[in-house]
């Protein structure tokens, strides 16, 4: 992260008020965009766990239907959450 002093940047006390540098990136565009990706990120996790559950509840004859078997199932329920 790259500080600098604002030019004619001061407050009350004379202190130079600090701005951040063109470096840092996540602080000039608010951090929204950090968070917006991570809450993304967070619902795309949270569908597949509850995509994967539904799977691993469906009966053989569902899965047969949908052209997937047990075994099919159950490797996918086992993948970690952050696996698409």
């Amino acid at each position: 992260m790259c500080l600098r002093a604002a030019p004619g940047a001061e407050d009350r006390d004379g202190r130079a008020r600090v701005a951040y540098g063109e470096t840092d990136g996540l602080r000039q565009r608010g951090g929204a965009g950090v968070l917006a990706r991570v809450a993304q990120a967070l619902a795309v996790w949270s569908e597949r766990i509850r995509q994967r559950r539904q799977i691993a509840a469906l009966s053989d004859e569902a899965l047969k239907d949908i052209g997937l078997t047990r075994l099919d199932a159950w490797r996918e329920w086992r993948k970690p959450w952050w696996q698409p």
